[in-house]
């Protein structure tokens, strides 16, 4: 049974915002969190001592999603900061977001450190790549 108060948005779920730019408004730090989980988990499925090209290829898949998300985010956060400056700044002073700031250099660590680790299993210890 669901609730008669609730909004069914379908398959469009910003279609409850006043006006598209609210998406930019809205953005905060805290989703540059979930590329530090996307990304932990490609690094751990490319460290397994398991020999699988399927893993590999899926470890890899991920990084790239990865990276879409941190440039998504990357371009989100920056259009906040340079359409809505006053309120983008004031979120230094918030006791719960201003937390979140850490979590943008960490999600480009995890886009480097697979990058890292895919770069020396790409490379025999010859130096030739295979």
């Amino acid at each position: 049974m669901t609730c008669p108060n609730s909004i069914n948005t379908g398959l469009r779920p910003l279609s409850h915002l006043q006006h598209p730019l609210e998406v930019i408004r809205q953005f905060t730090p805290n989703w540059f969190a979930a590329t530090m989980g996307t990304g932990v988990l490609a690094l751990a499925l490319a460290q397994l001592p398991v020999q699988s090209s399927g893993l590999h290829a899926f470890a890899e898949g991920l990084w790239l999603f990865n990276i879409v998300l941190f440039v998504l985010f990357s371009g989100l956060y920056a259009a906040r900061w340079v359409l809505f400056f006053d309120e983008a700044r004031r979120i230094f002073g918030h006791s719960t977001v201003s937390m979140f700031f850490g979590t943008i250099p960490m999600g480009l660590g995890h886009v480097a450190g697979v990058w890292c680790v895919n770069s020396v299993h790409d490379v025999h210890p010859s130096g030739a790549q295979h």
